[in-house]
């Protein structure tokens, strides 16, 4: 379209969105630091829920990415491809997304 992909709103709002996962990311991380310098143990429903939601949103990131490369990103000579493939391994791998959201339920039931 004569201009670069980056001055499109969509794009614009899609990199907004992957920038936003990065920045939740990175604050469930400082939480949790912080938390076990207070001597907190994370509890497994918040273990659970980090693990979701990071495993969803490296997905979401991923599945994006893809996009973002058009059909490039579904050639092996762009790493985009493989980091889709890996993000697929995180919601599967140390307990699936429907394991994880079955300890976050026990531990909101629980009180």
């Amino acid at each position: 379209f004569g201009r670069p992909i980056g001055e499109f709103q969509l794009i614009q709002l899609k990199l907004a969105r992957m920038e936003v996962a990065r920045m939740n990311l990175q604050n469930m991380i400082f939480r949790q630091i912080e938390m076990a310098g207070a001597g907190k143990r994370m509890t497994l429903a918040e273990a659970s829920a980090a693990k979701l939601y990071s495993a969803q949103a490296a997905m979401e990131v991923a599945l994006e990415a893809v996009q973002l490369f058009g059909g490039n990103g579904y050639m092996a000579e762009f790493q985009v491809e493989q980091l889709c493939r890996d993000a697929k391994v995180l919601q599967i791998y140390a307990g699936t997304d429907e394991i994880q959201v079955g300890q976050i339920a026990r531990g909101l039931l629980r009180g």
